[in-house]
């Protein structure tokens, strides 16, 4: 009968060998939950602000953001989409600019909050977080006035997924109609809006400068939202928020502020079939 110390001797390599192939096992599982882990840790100490600064945010892949925070780590605005740190750098001095010259637009979403536009050379560079009402909103904008000429500026990058590429089996609508987009004029300016059945306000564009440049838009917004052309912004509680984007990734339109994500998809996917 093979004793126990007989079969230690006889299988010493082998049981060696399991071991080892254990150990490496194990390490390699919490290199992987380290590596899973790391990004958030990091993200978190990184975004210990304590001053009013300007930060380069990674969002996903090919997706690189200016952020304006204060003091208190809340975000004021965030720029344009870019696609690398050197483009974000090249555009903090425009973003900057136009803060300082005041120029702005007011965007009001489908659901009554108010967001300013920043702009420059008639270009989007920057877009604020929403307020209530006008009057928050004109206080607001005083608050990035001031924050704006004290922000210092951080190079170290900063990584957030916070940014979900919307993906649907809806497929696209090859029966477009363009009875639901109205063309809708505001003293000077225009917007496109787009409609449900039951006359539900759905998407609206910002302001454009004429009606001629409207009506190509919303044939420019029928391919995008056709192409499913939509990413989610997750904000730090939950709730997120739909942007269209063009063919270089210009933002077209933001939507309302809702409480999850999959309410947010749903809005993407009745404006898709509604489109």
């Amino acid at each position: 009968m093979l004793t126990i110390i007989d079969f230690l001797k006889e299988y010493y390599s082998l049981i060696l060998i399991l071991i080892l192939v254990v150990v490496i096992i194990v390490n390699l599982i919490v290199i992987l939950i380290k590596s899973i882990k790391k990004p958030r840790e990091e993200n978190n100490k990184k975004l210990t602000i304590t001053q009013d600064s300007y930060i380069i945010v990674k969002r996903a892949i090919q997706d690189y953001y200016i952020y304006l925070l204060d003091s208190k780590g809340n975000k004021l605005l965030e720029s344009e989409n870019t696609s690398s740190v050197l483009v974000c750098k090249q555009i903090l001095s425009k973003i900057k600019s136009s803060i300082l010259d005041n120029n702005y637009n007011i965007f009001e979403d489908i659901n009554g909050k108010y967001r300013l536009i920043y702009m420059f050379n008639n270009q989007i560079v920057a877009i604020s977080d929403s307020r209530e009402s006008v009057d928050e909103l004109i206080t607001f904008k005083d608050y990035i006035l001031k924050i704006n000429d004290l922000a210092s500026f951080s190079a170290e990058l900063v990584e957030e997924n916070t940014l979900i590429e919307f993906s649907s089996d809806l497929g696209i609508n090859k029966k477009i109609s363009k009875s639901n987009w109205k063309i809708e004029s505001n003293e000077d300016t225009y917007q496109i809006h787009l409609y449900d059945s039951d006359k539900n306000l759905l998407l609206k564009s910002f302001n454009i400068v004429n009606k001629k440049e409207a009506k190509r838009l919303i044939d420019y917004f029928i391919k995008q939202i056709s192409k499913q052309s939509f990413v989610i912004s997750v904000n730090p509680d939950g709730s997120s928020y739909y942007v269209l984007r063009g063919t270089i990734k210009e933002t077209l339109s933001i939507g309302p502020t809702l409480k999850t994500v999959d309410e947010c998809k749903t809005m993407i996917e009745n404006i898709i079939i509604n489109s």
